[in-house]
């Protein structure tokens, strides 16, 4: 993931952070704004860059400024000092504090646009590593030997999720740590069908798939629909003998 600390990290920008929010926030996108009610406008994972035009030093509304970022889960605020401001004005310091919001500097030889792009060459690197991982993962997915604990393990790992096949009844055929227990996979778990009689992928997790990842889970169901098939030919066989 494309992370607070990595662009903190950049070198050539110069950013300082100055309020440490909850955890190394993952970034979306970069927002740059002077409006004092923007929450409304974003997703949450953003960087929001402002130089504090709209407001005095020691205005009461900085706290309801950083309230609003902090209900739209934005991952920090970018403060650029040495236009509007020549320091950080203490209350969006402690607004940040009361909120948790991570608060970094932006030094005056920085434009907003530089920060702009080493994020967007962050998410995009990370997206390619994503596609890489994915592509491996197909690969895995199809070599020989494959059996369906070899399979959800590969697709927990490249996904992230709690993933598990199910028979008709219920119980368990393999599984992921998260669900090899036959622990509830949740209301927001998908089920995808493998086979005619039944039996079930199911992918436990809150957040949506990304395209990448319902994707690989579309080959993996592929997958482990032909070792089914297979699984149940060699034991039709075995009856036989």
């Amino acid at each position: 993931m494309a992370r607070l600390s990595h662009l903190l990290s950049t070198p050539g920008l110069g950013l300082r952070l100055v309020q440490a929010g909850v955890g190394d926030p993952d970034l979306s996108w970069v927002s740059t704004t002077e409006l004092l009610d923007l929450g409304a406008y974003l997703d949450g994972g953003e960087l929001v860059l402002t130089t504090g035009l709209a407001l005095e030093e020691d205005d009461p509304r900085w706290h309801d400024f950083v309230a609003s970022l902090g209900r739209a889960r934005v991952a920090a605020i970018g403060f650029g000092v040495g236009i509007a401001h020549a320091r950080i004005p203490r209350p969006l310091v402690a607004a940040a504090s009361a909120y948790r919001v991570a608060l970094i500097e932006v030094p005056p030889p920085t434009p907003f646009i530089a920060v702009s792009k080493a994020v967007a060459a962050l998410l995009e690197a990370d997206e390619l590593s994503a596609a890489h991982r994915a592509l491996q993962a197909h690969r895995e997915l199809f070599v020989g030997g494959q059996n369906p604990a070899a399979t959800i393990a590969t697709l927990a790992q490249a996904t992230g999720r709690r993933i598990a096949a199910l028979r008709a009844d219920g119980s368990l055929l393999a599984g992921s740590s998260g669900l090899a227990g036959g622990s509830d996979p949740g209301a927001h778990a998908e089920r995808i069908p493998l086979d005619t009689a039944g039996t079930v992928l199911v992918v436990a997790g809150d957040d949506p798939l990304s395209p990448d990842a319902r994707a690989l889970l579309a080959a993996g169901a592929m997958a482990l629909g032909i070792e089914l098939r297979s699984a149940g030919g060699e034991q039709d066989r075995e009856r036989e003998r």
